[in-house]
């Protein structure tokens, strides 16, 4: 059996759902403070909404974009019956089976717990190195994958960072980056 991941327009929306109640909520809030602080001074209700703006609409929407950029093109095929992989991007295939695979590094954020709660709205945003045994590297992002653990079935190494943001060092690790 074969299975075909890629991104779709569910994958695209999900991780954005959050950002976007975050956003709608706090939204409401500031344009409440602002109807209350009128007739006194509404630097109150503008000065929290720049703030969830800038510190938490914004970034989870730079790395979407960043996610975005780097998987549009890209569709992971997985074969169980040959243990194989596939990941297509742009045109370039790049093939390996399940065996030569070593580990899995799940990149996601800091506060990200077992539990899958956090308060930065990009708690859903996190990316995946295939590392083989000879050192190459393969990148996916959770908008092509989710579950990418179950789906191979191999070792996973959880890598904490601040902010989940692909770099150019990392895409130039990754040989499909």
């Amino acid at each position: 059996m074969e299975t075909v991941k890629r991104m779709s327009l569910g994958s695209f929306i999900l991780p954005l759902i959050y950002p976007i109640f975050i956003f709608i909520l706090f939204f409401l809030v500031s344009i409440k403070l602002f109807i209350i602080f009128t007739i006194e001074n509404n630097y109150l209700a503008m000065s929290i909404g720049v703030i969830f703006l800038l510190f938490i609409i914004i970034p989870s929407l730079i790395l979407h974009f960043n996610y975005y950029i780097i998987d549009r093109n890209k569709v992971l095929i997985i074969d169980d019956v040959t243990t194989e992989v596939k990941i297509i991007d742009k045109e370039t295939e790049f093939t390996f089976r399940l065996d030569e695979v070593d580990r899995v590094r799940m990149i996601n954020s800091k506060n990200y717990d077992d539990t899958y709660r956090m308060l930065m709205p990009w708690k859903t945003h996190y990316y995946y190195m295939i590392c083989l045994k000879n050192d190459d590297e393969f990148l996916v992002t959770r908008l092509v994958v989710r579950k990418l653990e179950k789906l191979l079935n191999v070792r996973i190494v959880n890598k904490r960072e601040a902010f989940p943001f692909i770099s150019k060092t990392a895409l130039k690790r990754a040989k499909n980056g």
